[in-house]
C-alpha cells in the first residue's frame, strides 16, 4: 500500500474499531485495482459514474435534507439549493464537457522537438482522498468528487 503501514490490531485515541480501519483499508485496496485496471479511464465509464450520481441525489433528497437538519438545523430549502441542487448541475455539466476535457491540447513545439507535434493529454491521477467539511457536508464532499479540470 505505497508504504502506508496501519496496525489495524488496536482501536485508536480517536475512536475508530479494528473493524472500521479494516473496512477503510479494503475500501481504498479495492479503489486502487479498479484504478490500475483501467476500467474507470475511460469517457463512457465516468459519465456513467457521474449520471449514478444525480440519480442517488433525486433519489435520496429526502434523506439527505434530513440527515442535513438533524446534524446542523439547515432548513430543507438551504440544503437543496446550497448543497444538493448545486452537486447535480456540476455532475451534469462534467457529462456534458468530459469529452472536451480530455481532449488532447496541442502546445506550441520548442527547437527541442520542432519536428513532433507536443500534445498535453489530461488523464486521472488515481485514487483520491475526500475530507469534507461539516459547513456544507454534501456539496464539499461530493463536488471534489466529480471533478473540474480548470480546477487544476
Amino acid at each position: 500500500m505505497d508504504g502506508l503501514n496501519l496496525d489495524v490490531t488496536q482501536g485508536d485515541s480517536f475512536g475508530f474499531e479494528k473493524y472500521s480501519m479494516c473496512k477503510a483499508l479494503n475500501m481504498v485496496q479495492s479503489a486502487r485495482r479498479a484504478f490500475a485496471s483501467n476500467k474507470t479511464r475511460s469517457t463512457k465509464f465516468r459519465k456513467t459514474q457521474l449520471k449514478e450520481l444525480v440519480k442517488f441525489l433525486e433519489k435520496e433528497e429526502k434523506a439527505l435534507c434530513t440527515a442535513v437538519y438533524d446534524d446542523l438545523k439547515k432548513p430543507k430549502a438551504e440544503t437543496i439549493l446550497h448543497e444538493i441542487l448545486t452537486v447535480i448541475k456540476e455532475a451534469r455539466e462534467a457529462v456534458n464537457s468530459l469529452q472536451s476535457w480530455v481532449k488532447p491540447t496541442t502546445v506550441k513545439s520548442t527547437i527541442v522537438n520542432s519536428l513532433d507535434t507536443v500534445k498535453i493529454l489530461d488523464e486521472p491521477y488515481g485514487v483520491t482522498l475526500v475530507i469534507g467539511a461539516w459547513n456544507f457536508p454534501v456539496h464539499l464532499t461530493l463536488l471534489p468528487v466529480i471533478g473540474n479540470p480548470m480546477l487544476r
